[in-house]
């Protein structure tokens, strides 16, 4: 499976290579949330991608597998209009910061991110109406207590929690500087068995204590997903009490 690569200026234009407009098949999504397993053909995928996105969600949650495919959770979102959105492999990190802050400043959104195991990255960028101020992206080795001491200290900076992969035994963290919000997001992020029926029952569950799936990040070992939840809507919670059951 490939993914498309775009170079700075094709992200400063904001023009090529974008997904989104009709869909060809039939895929229904029900319910406020959805995790799906889109096929390892690229361009199946996002047609798959597209559709869904006109039923009215949005893409909030991205892992990328070369052999299970796109793992992507959806948010139902009624009120906002996702007209534009794209993934961009970065397989040279060091042009990251420069292409990120390119792709920001052009009113791109980076909504999550999925690691890959040749030291690459691929982001799902969204045209969407979110004032940022600064990003950071941060990688730590695997472990509850690292992740819990990363996001304290990121909030301590300003930054709410926004996008969470895995790749070679190490957690990939994006964090976003929203200016909108009063103070960053608080964040609780839970793991469960990868059985469909089991996260769903998880992510209901969390849902109803106001907690909304915000971020996804699929493992092989052990064989489990993880779901980074933040307080439901656009405004943060008043505490911040992470539960980070990554062991």
């Amino acid at each position: 499976m490939t993914c498309t690569k775009l170079t700075r200026s094709f992200l400063a234009g904001g023009l090529l290579l974008l997904f989104g407009g009709a869909s060809l098949a039939a895929l229904d999504v029900e319910g406020p949330t959805a995790l799906v397993n889109h096929p390892p053909d690229f361009e199946q995928a996002e047609q798959d991608i597209s559709e869904i996105i006109a039923q009215g969600y949005i893409p909030i949650g991205l892992e990328v597998d070369a052999e299970e495919g796109l793992y992507v959770l959806y948010g139902e979102a009624p009120d906002i209009t996702l007209e534009r959105w794209f993934m961009y492999e970065f397989e040279d990190l060091s042009k990251l910061e420069d292409e990120i802050t390119a792709a920001i400043d052009e009113g791109w959104i980076p909504l999550d991110i999925s690691a890959t195991g040749d030291a690459g990255l691929i982001v799902l960028f969204a045209d969407m109406d979110i004032q940022i101020d600064g990003w950071r992206i941060h990688t730590d080795p695997a472990g509850a207590e690292t992740v819990e001491d990363t996001l304290h200290a990121f909030r301590e900076d300003g930054f709410s929690p926004w996008g969470l992969s895995y790749a070679d035994g190490r957690i990939w963290h994006l964090f976003l500087d929203e200016s909108e919000l009063p103070e960053p997001r608080a964040v609780n992020i839970q793991t469960y068995p990868r059985s469909g029926e089991i996260i769903e029952e998880g992510m209901s569950d969390e849902m109803e204590e106001g907690w909304f799936p915000w971020a996804l990040m699929m493992r092989s070992d052990p064989d489990a997903a993880s779901i980074e939840y933040t307080p439901a809507g656009l405004h943060p919670g008043d505490g911040f009490e992470p539960q980070t059951e990554l062991e």
